[in-house]
């Protein structure tokens, strides 16, 4: 498994604001964001889609990623 994952994965603070998980993102070519307390506690993942929904609601990005899974 480690020569699959980064050793020191990029993370966002719980209260950093979108333009910054998406500079991060962008800047690192990533497509989700852990999303840790100072602790090291990880409380979330922002992913492109959760961005898309943020940034341009209409998209079609956004539309999947907010679409109730089917059951």
């Amino acid at each position: 498994m480690q020569a699959i994952c980064s050793t020191e994965p990029m993370t966002a603070k719980p209260g950093d604001g979108v333009d910054q998980a998406v500079d991060l993102m962008h800047g690192h070519a990533l497509r989700r964001l852990p999303v840790q307390t100072e602790d090291g506690e990880l409380v979330g993942v922002v992913t492109l889609g959760d961005l898309e929904v943020e940034r341009d609601p209409g998209s079609a990005l956004a539309a999947i990623s907010a679409a109730e899974p089917d059951t």
